[in-house]
């Protein structure tokens, strides 16, 4: 039921119905925490997290990402971790705190290195670009960014790929190679 219900609060989540989703993912976690599921716990909290931040809460998506990581660092869930310390980057982001959102989105990269999750260092390429642009340091940006690219590239995500070439050339970043 944990599972079920977590699963139904992401398709409303992906369907735009924060609210219903919001209710789903709090009962995944009741029962999850009912039956001391910690893995179920820790995801349940990074969604409530996800949709706290959709909805602006920022306080709340800090404190409840935070609640996911202790516990993805409990049971040593790296891919866990990594997500966390990404979105806890976005809020640092989102909050103006551009040298917290820096260092977690970093912290976020090492981890998906490690893992060798192409598609994880893509990401955490393309949010440590968007932080050098809103610091200013367009070469940093690109740089970034064309790391993004080539990860993405490697691994097919064409919309993901559209986006980072749309950030790419609004940049006016050194021209790149079609792929």
């Amino acid at each position: 039921m944990a599972s079920d219900y977590g699963n139904l609060g992401l398709i409303a989540q992906m369907q735009g119905d924060l609210n219903t989703a919001w209710d789903l993912h709090n009962k995944s976690l009741d029962i999850s925490k009912e039956l001391g599921l910690k893995e179920v716990m820790a995801n349940q909290y990074g969604n409530l997290g996800i949709i706290a931040r959709k909805r602006y809460d920022l306080d709340a998506a800090w404190n409840l990402h935070n609640k996911s990581l202790e516990i993805e660092k409990e049971l040593g869930r790296k891919e866990g971790m990594a997500s966390d310390y990404g979105n806890l980057g976005a809020i640092a982001q989102m909050q103006g705190d551009l040298d917290a959102a820096w260092n977690l989105h970093n912290k976020s990269l090492a981890i998906e290195k490690e893992l060798g999750s192409k598609m994880g260092m893509a990401s955490q390429y393309g949010n440590l670009g968007s932080v050098a642009k809103q610091c200013g340091d367009m070469p940093a940006a690109c740089g970034h960014w064309c790391k993004a690219l080539a990860l993405f590239e490697e691994v097919g995500m064409k919309p993901e790929i559209e986006m980072v070439r749309g950030w790419i050339a609004d940049a006016d970043c050194p021209a790149i190679e079609e792929g």
